[in-house]
This record gives structure tokens, C-alpha cells and sequence, in this order.
């Protein structure tokens, strides 16, 4: 059976929770990452309901050596509003830490991300995470020694004449009790068939030389730790942070470029445009200038001589003839408005209307044609006269 259908099957019957999406998405979440954890129903230390819980055994590598720590977790009714409940639950032959500055003796657990609980980010699986990482650093259990069994009771009344029977410690493990399965001795324990440090003496007692037949132990080979999950994705998330500054970084720039180009590009088509205009300024400076220069050679022969009624006057005959034939065609231009204006007033009929102006079209096309020709040669270049 998958996670989800474990989840499903637990949680289906129970109809307290409200938000039951929320907790199971996060359940499947943590129980995928942690598949020793599994999902059951059971009520906490301090009351009677039965809630759902996830019990089994989170991975905790403690001096290079990995170790399994059993819990167990409640989820409250308010989940995610209340935070989580969390137990150490020790096998048999463990024993909770004295002392510990985040398992009570009664194992219950306290974290700083317990007491910020935050139930819009704060989840199961970062909780777990932070057990981890919490007795890592210090181990919530610790193996307990196997204690030796009292002599049986004297008529007496203890051990030995006099001598009362001792009681045992509350939750004191037999003797003959084994480590929680599946998982290596807790610092402070031995292994089946190794040497155990409450056998005999680690070494020589003060003033006392070492054993002749003594040989050093070999060094210890130290395992590198796993990685943390939390490490790795947060260095995954900086690798991706940092992609995506340098995406952008890279976007910006090309547009900022481009961006430049078509200026560039802008600027130059101005400064061409402005220096074709000053050739065209400078170019029409100097025709002005001979122009000038013609005038005040013209007015210098002719000073003291010039008759200005006469100034206008054409100087050749086809100068003389164009003038006459635009004046023809002006006038003939006029005469045929008036004809239309005449003809819309009713002052001529239609068909005495379209005599005139064929007569008179003709003689202004015979104008025009005669103006187009006189100008046609001012405009073609002198031929050359021979010597």
C-alpha cells in the first residue's frame, strides 16, 4: 500500500478535522520523505481523544554515524492553527537524555519552530527537518546500562540480614531488554561481541606502565555526514535565484543595447540628413552670391544709362513672342469661365455655347503648344559655333 492510500485509510474515519486536505497533503509529504514514519490513530499522553499520528523512527547522523530516533507526532484537532505534538518514544534498553535542552523528561519535544508556529508556512516536514537537525547536535537518548538483578528476598526482609530489599527505578529496562531495531548502538553503547567500556579499564591507572603485549587501537575512520535536505535546497534554490538575476540581467542588457543601436543608428540618419542640408544651404549661398555678382555687374555698365520704363521689356523676339502667346492663353482661359457662366445664366444657347468654345479651344491649344516650343528652346543648351 502507497503512502496516500495509508494516509486515506487512517484518516478517512476520522471526522474532527476540519481542514483534513491541508493535513493529509502534508502527512504524504512528510511520510514520502521519511518512509520509516507511518500513519495511525491512537490519543496523546494528555488526552483521551484518539488523533491522528505518524509513528517510527527519523534518521539522525550524530559524530559521522547514523542512528534512529523513534517519535511519534500527534496532530491536534486545530491543525494548522495549533502545532503538531511531538514525543521521543525510547525502545526498550533507552533512555531519555537528562537534561536535554529540548526533550523533556517525559519526551516531549520543544523546538523554536514549535513555538513560532506559523500555519501559513510553517508544515510537517519542515518540522521533522528541524528534529533532525536539533539532536543532531545532541542525541535525545542514550543507552541505558543494564541494571543487576536484586538477590532474592531473606526471611529477613532484604538482601542480607539488616540490609532492605532495593526497590527498581519506574521504567527500568530489564536486563536481558535489546536496542530498538534497526538501528546501532547510541553513543556510550557497545555493539554485541565488542569491547564494553564498563568491563574493565580503558587504559593504564595512574603510575601504572602500559602492557608489554599492548597494541595501539587502530584510528578511527571518520564517515562524512550526509548532506542536510534543507542545505541542498536551499543551495538549489540560490543556484536558481541566481540563473534567473543573471536571465534577466542578460534581458536588460540586449534591450538596452538594441535600444542604443536604434539611437545610434538615429542619430546618424540626423547627422547625414544635416549635413546633406548644408551642402544644399552652401550650395544655394553661392548661387545667390553669382547672382549678386551679375546684378552689380549689370547695374555698373548700365549706371546713368538705365531707363526703367523699358527695363521690363523683352530683349529678343522669342521673349517678345512668349509673352504674347501666356497672354493669349490667359485670356482665352477667362473667356471660356464666362461662356460657362453665361450658359448656366441662360444668356446663350447650348449649341451657339459649344461653338464658341471650340473655336476659341483651339486657339488656346495652338497657344500653349506655341509656349511649350519657345520654351523648350530656352532650355536646351546653346549650340556649339564653329571658328
Amino acid at each position: 500500500m502507497n503512502v496516500q492510500a495509508q494516509v486515506d485509510s487512517v484518516l478517512y474515519p476520522l471526522r474532527m478535522y476540519p481542514d483534513k486536505n491541508r493535513l493529509r497533503n502534508d502527512a504524504i509529504a512528510m511520510l514520502n520523505y521519511y518512509p520509516d514514519l507511518h500513519p495511525t490513530v491512537s490519543p496523546p499522553p494528555n488526552g483521551r481523544e484518539p488523533l491522528f499520528n505518524v509513528t517510527g523512527t527519523i534518521p539522525v547522523v550524530i559524530k559521522a554515524v547514523k542512528y534512529n530516533i523513534p517519535i511519534r507526532i500527534w496532530i491536534p484537532v486545530q491543525y494548522p492553527y495549533r502545532p503538531p505534538m511531538c514525543y521521543v518514544t525510547p525502545a526498550t534498553g533507552m533512555a531519555i537524555t537528562p537534561g536535554h535542552p529540548h526533550v523533556d523528561a517525559g519526551g516531549c519535544v520543544y523546538l523554536p519552530y514549535i513555538n513560532s508556529w506559523n500555519p501559513a508556512t510553517h508544515s510537517l516536514l519542515p518540522l521533522v527537518h528541524a528534529m533532525t537537525v536539533v539532536f543532531a547536535k545532541q542525541t535525545p537518548l542514550y543507552s541505558a546500562p543494564a541494571q543487576p538483578r536484586p538477590p532474592p528476598p531473606s526471611p529477613y526482609g532484604g538482601g542480607y540480614p539488616g540490609q532492605p530489599s532495593p526497590a527498581p527505578y519506574p521504567g527500568q529496562p530489564k536486563p536481558d531488554s535489546t536496542p530498538y531495531p534497526g538501528q546501532p548502538p547510541f553513543p556510550g553503547q557497545p555493539a554485541p561481541g565488542q569491547y564494553s567500556p564498563y568491563s574493565q579499564p580503558q587504559g593504564p591507572y595512574p603510575g601504572q606502565s602500559p602492557s608489554p603485549t599492548s597494541t595501539p587501537p587502530a584510528p578511527r575512520q571518520h564517515r562524512p555526514p550526509p548532506p542536510n535536505p534543507m542545505d541542498l535546497k536551499r543551495d538549489e534554490l540560490r543556484k536558481k535565484c541566481r540563473e534567473k538575476i543573471k536571465e534577466r540581467t542578460k534581458e536588460d542588457l540586449d534591450a538596452k543595447i538594441s535600444r542604443l543601436e536604434q539611437q545610434k543608428r538615429e542619430k546618424e540618419s540626423q547627422l547625414s540628413n544635416a549635413l546633406a542640408q548644408d551642402e544644399q544651404v552652401k550650395k544655394e549661398i553661392a548661387d545667390l552670391d553669382a547672382k549678386i555678382k551679375d546684378l552689380d555687374e549689370f547695374l555698373q555698365k548700365n549706371s546713368g544709362e538705365l531707363d526703367f520704363d523699358k527695363i521690363t521689356d523683352p530683349q529678343d523676339v522669342q521673349r517678345l513672342q512668349l509673352i504674347h502667346t501666356v497672354s493669349m492663353d490667359m485670356a482665352i482661359e477667362d473667356i471660356l469661365y464666362h461662356f460657362d457662366r453665361a450658359l448656366l445664366k441662360g444668356v446663350i444657347p447650348l449649341d451657339e455655347y459649344l461653338k464658341l468654345c471650340r473655336q476659341y479651344s483651339n486657339d488656346q491649344f495652338y497657344q500653349r503648344a506655341l509656349t511649350k516650343r519657345i520654351r523648350d528652346i530656352f532650355a536646351s543648351p546653346p549650340a556649339p559655333t564653329g571658328r
